[in-house]
């Protein structure tokens, strides 16, 4: 950023970034002001279009985290304790049934899997 630019102390940078900044949140939220417009959440009565839902109606909705809540009880609860969740390139992460080692073993094992098929692309089309 621009505190690495020799010359200009760290204030200084810290100032240009917050002011870059500034203009980066302008141009993001114009991208989002097209990209999820307000109609799809209103509904014509007649001449005008109105919210689907009032004003505390959404507001309650948005403060509410009763699924984060219960996505965390989900995950956790040791009924849970033998699904598998699948992380990088399929491998599996997660899986309370086996240990540590097993795990960095599959990730290895999966690595060298996409090395071979890598090398064997390149080799095709050389």
């Amino acid at each position: 950023a621009v505190i690495s630019v020799p010359g200009v102390t760290r204030t200084e940078g810290e100032i240009y970034n917050n002011f870059i900044l500034c203009f980066e949140m302008f141009f993001f939220s114009v991208l989002h002001f097209y990209g999820f417009p307000s109609k799809d959440y209103e509904r014509r009565e007649g001449d005008r279009e109105v919210p689907i839902l009032g004003f505390w109606t959404a507001l309650s909705q948005v403060l509410n985290v009763s699924d984060v809540v219960q996505d965390t009880i989900d995950n956790f609860h040791p009924r849970n304790s033998g699904v598998e969740i699948e992380g990088f390139g399929g491998v599996n992460l997660l899986k309370m049934d086996f240990s540590k080692d097993e795990a960095h073993r599959r990730i290895e094992e999966d690595r060298k899997h996409k090395a071979r098929i890598a090398s064997q692309y390149v080799i095709e089309h050389l």
